[in-house]
């Protein structure tokens, strides 16, 4: 494999299977409808709903992105817990990228700070800013084909009306200090056809099959209540 890319966006494009965006896509949409559905057909009263969606779609996305993922596409996936163990995410791993996915209310708003996520970022390759052209490249000792990097799938609602319908879900990348680095993967742009097909679902059964929880990649960091 000949990789050129030396920005953590244009490594995770051009070592990613098109099949595991798309699956990452479909399962984020998925999960949507699905905590739609479960809240709707719960009988809760609206404010209920309001107030309760995001811990059921959160739960929603991380079961639907923890189970297995197809054969061939070597994504490994796992439930992770932060340091307290009074919360969790689902970790994705490729042999060059760690994901993980956070709810927002716009494709622009930042993630609030985690230690988890820190952690994320810290474990990636190290990327340095050339003085010349201003374009960021992996620092010199790091080979492009062992090179790792770490990617947030933010999804959020199409609008404050219709905030129980998804309206984005796009990949960002970050520096090795975790904030968000210009350039994004925009799913729902990519895969027209994912959300065409996917239009109208009213129920979506939870059959997944999750991986083990296994244990976390480095040794525990500080204290962690991160629900999203």
């Amino acid at each position: 494999m000949s990789v050129t890319a030396r920005d953590p966006r244009g490594l995770f494009e051009e070592r990613t299977p098109t099949l595991v965006k798309r699956e990452i896509y479909r399962r984020v949409l998925k999960a949507w409808a699905s905590a739609k559905t479960a809240m709707e057909e719960g009988g809760y009263a609206d404010r209920t709903i309001h107030d309760l969606f995001p811990q059921t779609l959160k739960a929603k996305v991380d079961t639907f992105l923890a189970s297995f993922f197809p054969t061939g596409t070597d994504v490994i996936t796992s439930i992770q817990p932060n340091a307290a163990r009074n919360a969790y995410h689902t970790l994705l791993q490729l042999p060059h990228a760690m994901l993980t996915a956070s709810a927002v209310r716009t494709p622009r708003d930042v993630v609030r700070r985690a230690a988890f996520r820190n952690q994320y970022a810290q474990l990636q390759s190290r990327f340095v800013i050339d003085e010349i052209t201003n374009d960021l490249h992996l620092e010199d000792d790091v080979d492009p084909l062992q090179a790792v990097v770490y990617a947030m799938v933010i999804h959020g609602p199409a609008s404050w009306k219709a905030r129980y319908a998804n309206g984005f879900v796009h990949i960002v990348f970050l520096d090795n200090e975790g904030k968000y680095l210009d350039g994004r993967i925009r799913l729902e742009q990519e895969f027209p056809d994912v959300l065409a097909e996917l239009a109208g679902i009213e129920q979506i059964s939870d059959t997944a099959q999750v991986q083990p929880l296994v244990e976390p990649l480095k040794e525990s960091v500080e204290d962690d209540t991160e629900q999203r």
